[in-house]
């Protein structure tokens, strides 16, 4: 194994060796290369300024950094039509995914707005980045200087650039790590009612948003309880019931379906080396916190209940995302919560007590700080890596784009989606095009993956639909055979190989579609049967 695989296997054993090294380093020079405040507000600024420059390309180029940027927009699309988000598992449609309705609502109001566009859909991630970034200035300004506010933006900040496009993209977490943040400064708010109202929104929201982030709703809650009481948080279960509830009032969006979804997916497992992963990032999170003990303080008891129900949620989040396909992101919503208990814990040391606290944090913050530069830098799927690669194709895309919008013009009167072909294609990501221009939103290579990887295939519906021609063109990747493409998830989970489509559908496409005009990025196939 060589150094950097064992680095991306024990991200604590890396954070080890580089408190070692910087400790050695401070033993020799002293402290003339300990860096100043000042430049610790300077990189700080500079991270932000990165992060929202990165996050700004992102909404303004074509770039769909991964499946649910994809999956998620056009979700919300169809919802926009009144068509369901939760088809049944008989139904033709198969697109329904491991995420609540909010997920796929958020996109409807937006698009209501600004019109359906991909950009209108990756507003979403761009403006919860934004609310994030704002509410951790503000908790770091409720306990602190200006100064100290900043480089805790700038450490809130570092962390969302070593997440990447997850931090504003159009999927679900940077709305789970928004919702979290602005829980927080609700809950800090001076006026009960607004601290209950808070806390009962967002137990509502982010589950709705993802099953499996409930957890994130456990510190929120004993926040309000350390600030007003238990009876305060009973009074905002309620709230957070009816508004958890609330999406499925509408006709589209089905409970029943849903929880059929949701014990499909349940069957998947976890895997050990992904859990200890997300356990070792979830222990260099809640680090910073830990440093610093208010010890001999009236309040110091809460606040080691707060960072304890953090640390249990931190655990639960690590557990959730060893599932195959998941990952440490599930650990972000936590992220405001860690920031607000540093400042809260901090500000609540005495003042004999601060020199030492200092110096301890001085002491972590160097290796914390290159622990999180070195993987964002130089690791495989780091942002340095990711970001290169998703602008790096920015000009196909682009093409991608330009020869969409010719094949629908040319081929406008009739029904058309994009499908896959052998491999892994980035321009079938741009299928969510096509549904927001009114088109069908048939089959989603990655909800068939969920699917299959539980042993349930496709339904008898969608081959039904197929053999009727209701698609009457689907695009193809160019040069490849159609719907070949292998399951990853399979691969990963059973170390097998076996195309995402059942060799009966492959079948009754070759039957009913035939190859019309092959193009730079996408063949042409016209239904048959006219």
């Amino acid at each position: 194994m060589t150094f950097r695989n064992l680095a991306l296997q024990f991200p604590l054993l890396f954070f080890g060796l580089m408190l070692l090294a910087t400790s050695a380093v401070r033993a020799i020079a002293g402290d003339r290369l300990v860096p100043s405040r000042t430049l610790w507000k300077w990189f700080g600024l500079t991270v932000v300024a990165v992060l929202l420059a990165i996050a700004g390309a992102y909404l303004i180029w074509p770039v769909l950094p991964w499946g649910f940027s994809a999956v998620g927009p056009a979700t919300g699309a169809v919802a926009a039509r009144g068509l369901p988000v939760y088809p049944e598992l008989d139904a033709a449609q198969r697109y329904g995914m491991l995420y609540g309705p909010l997920a796929y609502l958020k996109f409807v109001p937006f698009y209501a707005v600004f019109g359906r566009s991909l950009t209108s859909a990756k507003l979403t991630g761009v403006l919860a980045l934004l609310i994030t970034l704002s509410a951790a200035y503000y908790v770091g300004r409720r306990y602190a200087r200006r100064e100290e506010a900043i480089l805790g933006l700038g450490a809130g900040a570092l962390a969302l650039l070593f997440f990447h496009f997850s931090s504003f993209d159009a999927t679900t977490d940077p709305s789970l790590v928004a919702s979290t943040a602005a829980g927080v400064v609700g809950a800090l708010h001076h006026r009960r009612a607004v601290a209950v109202s808070t806390l009962g929104v967002i137990a509502g929201v982010v589950p709705n948003l993802k099953l499996t982030a409930a957890c994130a709703v456990l510190p929120l809650a004993v926040l309000v309880w350390m600030r007003y009481g238990w009876r305060s948080v009973a009074a905002a279960a309620p709230l957070g019931g009816v508004v958890f509830f609330l999406p499925f009032l509408l006709p589209n969006v089905s409970l029943a379906n849903y929880i059929d979804l949701l014990s499909l997916v349940a069957r998947e497992g976890v895997t050990l080396d992904a859990v200890s992963r997300n356990l070792q990032w979830a222990s260099l999170l809640l680090l910073p916190v830990l440093v610093v003990r208010p010890t001999g303080r009236p309040a110091e008891p809460m606040a080691s209940v707060y960072v304890l129900s953090i640390a249990i949620a931190l655990v639960i989040a690590a557990v959730t995302g060893g599932k195959i396909g998941s990952g440490n992101w599930h650990l972000m919503p936590l992220l405001p919560f860690v920031i607000h208990a540093f400042f809260w814990r901090r500000a609540l040391l005495p003042g004999e007590a601060r020199p030492a606290a200092e110096r301890r944090i001085a002491t972590l913050a160097a290796p914390f700080a290159l622990t999180l530069l070195a993987f964002i830098l130089f690791a495989g799927g780091g942002t340095v890596s990711q970001v290169r690669r998703e602008f790096g194709l920015v000009p196909r895309h682009s093409r991608t784009i330009a020869e969409l919008r010719d094949i629908a013009r040319r081929y406008g009167d009739g029904t058309i989606e994009i499908g896959y072909g052998e491999r892994l294609d980035e321009a079938t990501l741009f299928r969510a095009l096509l549904v927001l221009d009114g088109h069908p939103h048939t089959v989603d290579r990655f909800a068939l993956e969920e699917y299959q990887l539980v042993g349930v295939g496709i339904p008898e519906a969608t081959l039904q639909y197929l053999e009727a021609c209701e698609t009457r063109t689907w695009l193809i990747p160019s040069g490849q055979k159609p719907f070949l493409e292998p399951s990853r998830l399979f691969v990963n989970f059973y170390h097998q190989s076996r195309p995402v489509f059942p060799e009966r559908f492959r079948d009754l496409f070759s039957r009913r579609y035939r190859l019309v005009e092959r193009g730079d990025l996408f063949d042409v196939w016209s239904c048959t049967h006219e």
